[in-house]
């Protein structure tokens, strides 16, 4: 599998620890987490904006996107697919689009996916908004931030992806 193009958006808003943790540097420690990015977007925004850059990184058209597939937790709306938002907003219709839900890992999900499939420059989002549903007062809400990531690839590769549900029920828990 080749990454043909790469790019990113991260909203302006900085949320740091300091504003959400009672230890900062624990956060920091344990996460290597200093500071998240909180949009005042929907999320199909910020996944079009690091769409357009993956896009002309890899020095094509949107019309010539094969396959879209978004990786998110937090669409938009249920219906239709965040990846149909985006694929009208950037213009490349006609391709085939679809969501996948997984999460943390769902990037490397949908990588998975991408190398199966029989298209050249498929268009790999991963774009989540966790601001607008996180619980600023638990004390998971160290992990959530807002941005997105996208991927221009072509060709096939060899994944083994597995999930471990156990301990599921410690985190966010109420």
């Amino acid at each position: 599998m080749k990454i043909k193009g790469t790019g990113s958006y991260l909203p302006y808003k900085v949320l740091k620890n300091e504003t959400i943790s009672h230890d900062p540097e624990w956060v920091f420690a344990k996460l290597g987490i200093r500071e998240r990015r909180i949009s005042h977007w929907p999320t199909s925004e910020l996944a079009v904006r690091a769409a357009l850059k993956a896009i002309d990184n890899a020095g094509i058209e949107a019309r010539e996107v094969g396959m879209i597939i978004c990786a998110t937790s937090t669409p938009d709306k249920l219906a239709p697919a965040m990846s149909a938002i985006v694929q009208n907003k950037i213009g490349a219709w006609g391709c085939p689009a679809f969501d996948i839900n997984a999460v943390c890992s769902g990037f490397v999900y949908a990588l998975s996916i991408a190398s199966e499939m029989p298209y050249d420059n498929i268009l790999v989002i991963g774009a989540d908004t966790f601001s607008q549903i996180t619980d600023w007062d638990s004390r998971d809400c160290v992990f959530f931030g807002d941005g997105a990531g996208a991927v221009v690839v072509s060709g096939r590769a060899n994944f083994k992806i597995y999930a471990d549900g156990g301990g599921n029920e410690s985190f966010l828990s109420h």
